[in-house]
């Protein structure tokens, strides 16, 4: 199991196209599926996306150049760090949610 956790101080937040000035972010993945949870200025958002039974709707796709995901088309995390980025993208890929050279991944 892989878990990243970053605050604001790490990356930058975008909800709805507004920028959270104070909330951090969860990501678990392992070989399951993949969780995401989104702590905002007031209010919180999660998803868990799984390869059987239940799941909700998780849509992530990955920007290499700018070092940036974007989670359901409405939420964006920008890492300020590339190897957190780097890592992230890799334990997708290594827990075969993704295959290699692809910048995305759906749960449905």
């Amino acid at each position: 199991m892989f878990q990243l956790k970053r605050t604001t101080k790490n990356i930058d937040i975008y909800a709805s196209g507004r920028q959270v000035s104070n909330g951090w972010v969860s990501i678990t993945i392992d070989k399951s599926g993949i969780i995401v949870y989104i702590s905002k200025d007031k209010t919180r958002a999660y998803w868990i996306g799984r390869t059987e039974g239940q799941s909700a709707k998780l849509a992530i796709k990955f920007d290499d150049n700018q070092h940036k995901i974007t989670i359901n088309k409405s939420n964006r995390i920008v890492f300020h760090n590339a190897n957190d980025y780097s890592k992230l993208k890799g334990k997708t890929i290594y827990y075969k949610h993704m295959k290699e050279g692809e910048n995305g991944v759906v749960f449905s």
